[in-house]
């Protein structure tokens, strides 16, 4: 593993609570700046910071302001994504629309500080699928634009940069467990595809440890073998280097990747052998996205 990927796993083990990181001895400011775009590209900054914090005589002074400051924006976009969350269920209540909140804020509150996690979008199940076709014309009624992605879920702007996401999937069972089998699943959705960063593993990994060794986890654990996920879920108690890898590679939803053409069949090959059911199942759900995308379709 590369030097610069060892370092942002230390401090990022250290950020979510782990022990204080031993800095090499030859630690530089080259290694600092590589750092923070690291971690910027695993959507990771504002846990790393929080273990940078105990080296600030260390850091660049210059990094360490332009760190600090990205931070406070974390954290002013935590407070404000906590409002339009609020509003936007509330809004869609007034029309008769359930909705319940996915991952996200949710994943945030298992953080040592929910608000140095990165946040992403606004993600809404509607779970009775009666409601999707209202939903679209709630939406065009109030003029507001929306895109329809390749998984036909629709996605619109509420003001602010912050965007709302209405998925037509969500829980696939009730409770706790319900959310834990959702973290897993989204990982593999996205890794398999477009890649996947250290922040969803995060995410995955602080919400399984709040459920240890509870009922939660064994109902989850059950669940997802049950869907054929045994082996997706050794990758990710374990997390082996071929797996982190890609994902070091990879970055936020692929988007540190270089070579995409290379990234997409080093990952077809790693999951043909760990869930090769659900990689054919997602690659033929997207391609079908796709056509309905073309077609105009929800």
């Amino acid at each position: 593993m590369k030097r610069s990927s060892e370092i942002l796993l230390s401090f990022l083990r250290a950020g979510l609570g782990g022990e204080k990181p031993s800095l090499p001895s030859d630690m530089g400011p080259g290694d600092w700046f590589n750092l923070f775009t690291d971690s910027c590209g695993q959507a990771v900054q504002g846990v790393v910071f929080d273990a940078v914090a105990l080296f600030e005589d260390e850091v660049p002074s210059e990094l360490l302001v332009s760190w600090k400051r990205v931070v406070a924006n974390l954290e002013d976009t935590y407070a404000l994504m906590g409002n339009a969350v609020t509003m936007e269920m509330e809004k869609w209540r007034e029309n008769g629309i359930e909705t319940v909140l996915l991952k996200g804020l949710e994943s945030a509150s298992f953080y040592p500080h929910p608000e140095h996690r990165v946040n992403g979008d606004i993600d809404l199940w509607l779970p009775r699928k009666e409601d999707w076709g209202k939903a679209r014309s709630v939406l065009e009624e109030r003029g507001i634009d929306f895109k329809l992605d390749s998984d036909g879920d629709m996605a619109y702007g509420v003001g602010g940069g912050i965007v709302v996401e209405l998925h037509r999937e969500g829980l696939r069972m009730d409770g706790p467990a319900g959310v834990l089998l959702l973290l897993c699943e989204h990982i593999l959705h996205h890794a398999m595809v477009f890649g996947v960063g250290l922040r969803q593993i995060c995410d995955y990994r602080l919400a399984l440890e709040h459920y240890k060794g509870t009922d939660v986890e064994v109902e989850f654990r059950e669940a997802a073998t049950d869907r054929g996920l045994g082996k997706w879920l050794t990758v990710l108690d374990s997390l082996p280097e071929p797996f982190l890898e890609i994902v070091l590679e990879d970055g936020n939803f692929g988007f540190s990747r270089g070579n995409r053409v290379r990234g997409i069949f080093r990952r077809l090959s790693f999951f043909m052998k760990v869930a090769p059911g659900a990689l054919v199942k997602r690659w033929t759900s997207l391609a079908m996205g796709r056509v309905r995308k073309l077609l105009g379709r929800s």
